[in-house]
């Protein structure tokens, strides 16, 4: 396999590009929607996501534009690297790619397996009640032995493999042979489709999806186009899979419309946005509700958009606290995922939580710190991700032999980014799991083959 060189500063500058149109993305999205935050402090809120990613931004720039002269070709290119192509002793070779694509698929899909017989075989959950119904009766259903207990355990690790088949198939798509490119991508299919359903969860898809596009990323700073090719056309396999996601959190979110019986779409939405701390444009709400039917899928489609953006106006409340119910002690906001963990290993006790956490919703993660660290928090917080993030993009560009645990910082640093407008990629269990994933997978595949770039 064969590189082609992008400068480091030609890869900031891309993902700059990226992260432009997935902010105008964002906007575009609470624009469209007929409801707003009720918290009524969007003017706030828009200046400290200003700051905060202008911060990471800028210092990830000033990492990115550190001389380094082992980082060859980036500051003194006396060759044209981006018009040549390298071999490199550190490349992935293509068998033990294709190993790394089957071992993997093979245990997500086993994975698969042992979690569809734990909920179905042990757990005895009807799924014929659907989906969403079946989620709620085994997130209450405590295993009935030690058996299943541990066939769950083993199954939620071994499913994680599956980001990996995603990852290296959509980075590497044009060199793996087309029998193997087929069946991975067929696995990754069964494997993400059948766990968000075993799941119902939205997050789930939301988080499938964050990894397709920094694999998508990764590609384009790896001198590959955008889009997986096949010859010079882009294969469209990759379409299908990222279709099938889109229905099924469609399908999904449909399964909660059904669950309260009676109500129309426009009725379930109603009762709904509330719940997400948003009140009506009143004009605007108005047209639509003249011009729609109450079953309308519109208003499917304006929950699903409520469920993304709902982050930034649930923010709103974090950093008004006087309308929120009162400001939360320092820090009750921030890394819930970690505090929980910790409590769970017996170190802190309980950790207290902030008003919005007790409901499951998304808080922004700048709105959270600025709620619990302040104005100072929240440069802080900025800066440290910046310069995390400009190593990140360095580590793209850079030779060393690390496989999966470069892999993963890079995937992490991304996701972390992406996720923000939502909360921290460090608070979903099911994007920082995959990555504990990687670089254990890592690991394994060092039993067979020796140490080498994942990238290259």
């Amino acid at each position: 396999m064969y590189l082609k060189y992008l400068s480091v500063n030609k890869i900031f500058l891309f993902v700059v590009k990226v992260f432009v149109v997935y902010a105008l993305f964002n906007i575009a999205m609470e624009i469209i929607l007929p409801i707003k935050s009720r918290f009524g402090a969007s003017d706030l809120r828009i200046a400290v996501n200003i700051i905060f990613y202008s911060l990471i931004f800028i210092a990830a720039g000033f990492v990115v534009m550190i001389p380094d002269k082992q980082q060859l070709g980036i500051f003194f290119p006396t060759e044209n690297l981006l018009s040549k192509e390298y071999k490199l002793p550190n490349m992935l070779s293509t068998k033990k790619l294709h190993f790394m694509l089957l071992s993997s698929s093979f245990l997500s899909i086993a994975g698969l397996l042992l979690m569809a017989f734990d909920r179905i075989v042990f757990k005895k959950i009807d799924y014929s009640s659907g989906l969403r119904a079946a989620r709620y009766l085994w997130l209450s259903t405590p295993p009935p032995h030690i058996f299943s207990s541990l066939l769950s355990k083993m199954s939620n690790v071994l499913i994680m493999f599956m980001f990996t088949t995603i990852f290296l198939l959509i980075l590497h798509w044009e060199n793996i042979h087309k029998r193997i490119r087929f069946m991975a991508i067929s696995f990754a299919g069964i494997g993400a489709l059948g766990f968000a359903a075993l799941h119902a969860s939205r997050s789930i898809v939301i988080v499938f999806c964050v990894f397709i596009f920094i694999a998508l990323i990764v590609r384009k700073t790896q001198g590959k186009p955008f889009l997986p090719r096949k010859k010079k056309k882009t294969d469209k396999k990759l379409y299908i899979l990222i279709g099938a996601l889109a229905l099924l959190m469609l399908y999904i979110t449909s399964l909660s419309f059904r669950l309260v019986s009676g109500y129309s779409f426009r009725s379930y939405f109603e009762l709904s946005y509330p719940f997400f701390y948003a009140a009506p444009r009143l004009g605007y709400y108005h047209f639509l509700n003249t011009i729609l039917s109450d079953d309308s899928v519109f208003y499917l489609l304006f929950y699903i958009l409520m469920y993304f953006v709902h982050g930034q106006w649930t923010a709103e409340g974090m950093l008004s606290p006087a309308n929120a119910g009162g400001q939360s002690d320092g820090g009750q906001g921030s890394f819930t995922l970690i505090r929980n963990y910790l409590h769970q290993w017996g170190i802190i006790d309980e950790p207290n939580y902030i008003f919005i956490q007790n409901e499951g919703l998304f808080v922004s993660f700048p709105g959270i710190i600025f709620n619990d660290f302040g104005f100072l928090g929240l440069i802080f917080f900025a800066v440290l991700l910046g310069i995390f993030f400009g190593i990140a993009i360095i580590k793209l560009r850079s030779f060393s032999r690390s496989g999966g645990i470069r892999v993963a910082f890079i995937i992490f640093m991304f996701g972390e980014i992406i996720l923000l407008p939502l909360s921290g990629a460090h608070e979903f269990p099911y994007f920082i799991l995959p990555l504990a994933a990687m670089i254990i997978f890592e690991y394994f595949t060092r039993i067979f083959y020796p140490k080498s770039s994942w990238l290259i």
